[in-house]
């Protein structure tokens, strides 16, 4: 699961049970974590695995009628990531990728937000998994 294979996940399963702490456009969202932890799914060597990340932290700005002041900096202990398979579990979290005692830790930080009609967005930024940082499109909901 080289992180080029990896799809993004983290974004949409932040705001989905994220909300904002106190009214107004620059209060910090109030992340719950205690809701279902951000899920992936990648494809490697033609087979589908899917998997999830109990363990993570966020801070969420976001108000949609101020989208230039948006910010978005999500935190995942890739310690923690499982496939509900032990073998598997090994292999995410070894040398060959995710290299979890060396990477502890994936991040998600936005650059930009902007509305695509409706209820869509896009959040433009950097992804970071292991020492590999790549631009991320992300797109999401937001009720």
């Amino acid at each position: 699961m080289k992180s080029q294979a990896i799809r993004v996940w983290l974004l949409l399963a932040a705001l989905l049970i994220a909300r904002p702490a106190v009214a107004g456009p620059q209060a910090p969202w109030t992340v719950d974590t205690r809701a279902p932890s951000l899920s992936f799914v990648v494809t490697q060597t033609g087979s589908i695995v899917s998997g999830r990340f109990p363990v993570w932290t966020g801070e969420i700005v976001l108000d949609p009628t101020a989208l230039a002041t948006a910010r978005i900096d999500i935190k995942i202990d890739t310690r923690a990531v499982t496939a509900n398979n032990v073998d598997v579990d090994s292999l995410l979290k070894g040398p060959n990728f995710l290299s979890v005692q060396k990477f502890p830790e994936a991040r998600f930080v936005a650059t930009s937000v902007t509305a695509k009609g409706g209820d869509r967005y896009e959040a433009q930024g950097k992804l970071t998994i292991r020492d590999v940082t790549r631009d991320a499109v992300l797109p999401f909901t937001l009720s």
